[in-house]
């Protein structure tokens, strides 16, 4: 009986072997399909050799396949259509009704193009602290809110601080939001990134910031306004760090988003 059921597992197809390879199939003389596969006697896909001998194609009779090849040194896995024949921009990965989940990558992703311009080196996400500074001399504060996250995409950050806080000892020069994640760009020498400060209140007299700005080299946003209350002329105020408000942890509170580049 043992006999007979291993004939007949024979037959299926069920192969095995403990610890060894299991089954060889060596095509000679010429590069091609190794394994032709068949539903009802119609090929299907297929499984071969191609470049000497030296790299692998997996080949669906439906047009998708893929190609381990060498590279010149390195590994590379490569679209087919049918067979061993390399294609580029045709074949999709996953669709709109079948995606693939998480992509690991430890190099560029390059979109819409070949050239070092359509490479995508960096993606992050993060937390950072704002605290008040001057340029003179930092304030002392008593922070009622310290808040801050950002995206950097390539080389281009994007800010957003929310921060408020009592000034239990004022600062001198102008005032400044310190801890950017990054530092900016620093050439050329002007400034690297801008942005709107959406909400202040609970400052002293017209010191509350209307804009941020972010110098070349620098890893701080310079808090400004505009000259008068008439917002077209030119943001030539700098917000002072000695005219910091300094009745409550609820002063001197400013939202600032700002974008800027980095190296």
């Amino acid at each position: 009986m043992a006999g007979l059921t291993k004939i007949i597992k024979g037959a299926l197809g069920v192969l095995s072997k403990s610890g060894a390879t299991v089954s060889t199939f060596n095509r000679t003389t010429s590069d091609g399909d190794i394994i032709e596969l068949q539903k009802d006697g119609t090929a299907v896909g297929s499984i071969g050799s191609a470049g000497s001998g030296g790299d692998l194609y997996i080949s669906s009779s439906a047009g998708a396949g893929i190609y381990f090849g060498g590279g010149s040194g390195s590994g590379s896995v490569a679209p087919t259509t049918d067979g061993s024949t390399r294609v580029d921009n045709v074949v999709d990965l996953g669709n709109s009704s079948f995606r693939w989940n998480d992509l690991w990558m430890g190099g560029n992703i390059y979109l819409g193009g070949t050239g070092s311009a359509n490479a995508l080196d960096d993606y992050e996400e993060g937390t950072w602290t704002p605290v008040y500074g001057g340029g003179g001399s930092s304030p002392t504060i008593t922070y009622g809110l310290q808040s801050g996250t950002y995206t950097k995409i390539g080389r281009i950050v994007i800010v957003v601080c929310n921060i408020r806080g009592q000034a239990t000892a004022q600062g001198s020069d102008y005032l400044r939001i310190e801890g950017l994640p990054f530092p900016a760009k620093s050439s050329p020498s002007a400034y690297s990134g801008i942005g709107v400060a959406g909400y202040s209140i609970n400052w002293n007299a017209d010191n509350a910031p209307t804009r941020g700005l972010v110098s070349a080299g620098l890893s701080f946003i310079t808090l400004r306004t505009f000259s008068t209350d008439d917002p077209r002329d030119e943001l030539a105020v700098t917000v002072d760090a000695g005219n910091l408000a300094t009745s409550s942890t609820g002063d001197n509170s400013v939202q600032v988003t700002v974008t800027y580049e980095t190296n």
